[in-house]
């Protein structure tokens, strides 16, 4: 009887050991967070950042992420907060800028789970920084802590865009150039674009009148001549 009951108590020994040691292998978890996102900004520009799992190692996975956003809020507008690859949207506290973000499938690989948008301010230093901090992942076997990610944003002037002034004539010379078409019309071009048409006079004018005088002059010729021969046949 004592033997059947020291073999069960070992029996139940090792299984218990298995069980803790499976267990523990199983929520083994090693994970890091990174921000990606752009480096350099405007003044009154709206951007987004991303957080994401980075070097993510568990057997099970995680579905589970908390921490503290905190960026420069004399620089910066948060805008909105939105979970990403079917993290859900996150639980956030504007007081603290504690969140809460959750899913309902378990992560196994790295990716983003956090995009949120910011505005600059037109009163922004030339520099800001967003970080996370406090961060911890957890699955129903373990939870752990995992190091801050900081990432620093470059802030420019905004570009002043020149008012553009009306061009004029006045104080300037303008080229003229002449075009003859095959309608009898000058076409003028000046280096303004403008065109004006102008009829031309036709050549032929000043040859009929030529020829009329012409006439003239030798009907007035002939008459002088035929009123000397009558008065001297008399």
């Amino acid at each position: 009887m004592k033997k059947i009951v020291k073999l069960s108590l070992t029996f139940i020994m090792i299984v218990c050991m298995i069980f803790s040691i499976t267990a523990k292998s199983f929520a083994a978890i090693s994970c890091g967070v990174t921000i990606s996102g752009a480096s350099e900004v405007k003044k009154g520009d709206t951007f987004t950042v991303t957080f994401n799992l980075s070097k993510l190692q568990s057997d099970k996975g995680i579905n589970a992420l908390m921490g503290t956003l905190k960026y420069d809020k004399n620089n910066l507008t948060l805008v909105k907060m939105e979970g990403q690859n079917d993290w859900s949207k996150p639980s956030y506290n504007e007081a603290d800028g504690t969140f809460v973000i959750e899913r309902d499938e378990y992560a196994t690989k790295d990716g983003s789970f956090l995009k949120v948008t910011f505005e600059v301010k037109d009163k922004s230093n030339k520099n800001v920084n967003i970080s996370m901090e406090g961060i911890s992942v957890s699955n129903e076997f373990d939870e752990i802590n995992v190091s801050s990610a900081s990432k620093n944003i470059t802030v420019k002037e905004k570009e002043n865009t020149p008012n553009k002034k009306p061009t004029t004539n006045s104080g300037t010379s303008s080229t003229t150039t002449t075009n003859k078409t095959d309608s009898g019309m000058e076409e003028i071009k000046d280096k303004n674009a403008t065109i004006v048409q102008k009829e031309k006079l036709p050549y032929t004018g000043s040859n009929t009148a030529i020829s009329i005088i012409s006439i003239g002059t030798v009907a007035i010729i002939t008459t002088v001549l035929f009123v000397k021969m009558r008065i001297n046949n008399k």
